[in-house]
């Protein structure tokens, strides 16, 4: 098996859980009508889109420059999420839904002509570690909200979901010299892993939290 192969086994993996999790989200909330929960589904679907683009723009002979879509389209979700953490008022979180709902739909725009879009940026480089390591600040601020709950509490779902986006925070962080000295693929390969894990934990938080 080529690392080629190997990175996009890693990277279905990943689409697989976040959609396990978001279906466990929306079903929850349809029976609880918890909007954050309506907000994590939505934030799973963006990370699972984003993860298929950037697979599929890794294999295919054009360029499809999906690299905007990914760092921003995860970024931008996980902050909504965190954002949704500091209020319980109904009426501010559907109105970070509505705009969840409209800023992924205009980062889909990043995708759609991201073909056209300078090629050169990002490219390997400073820029670019610094946008796909920023990916683990809301997920550093999401984890530290729960491990801060659970110490309040001491509930299985806020130990779960700390310790799931605390992974999934160093995963996105630890990948940062791969852009700056690469070849790192040994990196990549762990930082992959630890995102399988970390959302798997967060999959199992929904699951029996």
């Amino acid at each position: 098996m080529n690392a080629n192969t190997y990175a996009n086994i890693r990277a279905i993996v990943i689409v697989i859980i976040t959609l396990f999790i978001m279906l466990r989200a929306f079903r929850v909330y349809s029976e609880t009508r918890s909007t954050r929960l309506l907000i994590l589904g939505l934030t799973m679907i963006m990370i699972a889109l984003t993860t298929t683009a950037d697979t599929i723009g890794e294999n295919i002979t054009f360029r499809l420059n999906s690299y905007w879509f990914n760092y921003f389209g995860q970024t931008t979700n996980f902050t909504i999420f965190f954002l949704s953490l500091l209020s319980s008022s109904e009426k501010y979180l559907r109105r970070l839904v509505r705009w969840q709902i409209v800023l992924s739909a205009l980062l889909l725009l990043l995708l759609l002509f991201g073909p056209s879009m300078p090629h050169s940026f990002p490219s390997l480089g400073v820029i670019r570690a610094i946008l796909s390591s920023g990916r683990s600040i809301p997920c550093f601020f999401i984890a530290f909200y729960y491990i801060a709950a659970f110490f309040t509490k001491e509930t299985r779902f806020s130990l779960l979901m700390g310790a799931g986006f605390l992974i999934v925070a160093f995963a996105y962080y630890m990948i940062f010299p791969r852009y700056i000295l690469p070849p790192q693929e040994t990196i990549q390969t762990t930082g992959d892993l630890l995102r399988i894990f970390g959302f798997s934990t967060l999959l199992a938080a929904l699951l029996w939290g």
